[in-house]
């Protein structure tokens, strides 16, 4: 419950940062050609079919050492919330400790239970590499993601 919690909290902020720009125009209170944040890119395949989570895709520095991201789907409901090491290497998934994936897809909440995910590089502005696994819903139903990577900016406060 408590890690449900944090990543709705980690996904609330990152919306509130997605949502701020660099102008003060009323009129276009997210600044650039229109109101979306200019983010990243998150895409993978779950039980084949093709995912696009990069609407508003941006990490923050939740911990020392570890990065959050998240992006996603609004038309679609769909949203993917990443925590990681902020280091190069790869990574299991599913154990404490370990880097988390959660999912809302289909109208359900996944969480990963195994797999790998990669961090190919990282740097104070930005962390890329890719995934894959199994997921598990509260029913114990599966999901198998394939194909997953991930190149997203580290949103910092001004």
């Amino acid at each position: 419950m408590k890690k449900i919690f944090i990543s709705m909290m980690i996904a609330a902020s990152l919306a509130l940062l997605a949502g701020c720009g660099d102008d003060d125009n009323p009129a276009n209170p997210g600044g650039g050609d229109d109101n979306n944040f200019d983010g990243g890119t998150i895409t993978a395949t779950l039980d084949g079919t093709a995912v696009d989570f990069s609407e508003n895709a941006a990490g923050v520095d939740e911990d020392p050492g570890w990065y959050t991201f998240a992006g996603g789907n609004q038309g679609a409901g769909e949203t993917i919330i990443v925590t990681l090491p902020a280091a190069t290497g790869t990574y299991g998934l599913g154990d404490p400790g370990d880097p988390s994936i959660q999912l809302v897809y289909n109208s359900m909440a996944w969480f990963a239970v195994s797999g790998t995910l990669t961090v190919s590089s990282v740097s104070d502005d930005d962390i890329a590499g890719t995934f894959a696994g199994t997921f598990e819903d509260i029913m114990s139903n599966t999901l198998v993601l394939t194909a997953g990577s991930f190149d997203v900016p580290i949103v910092r406060a001004p």
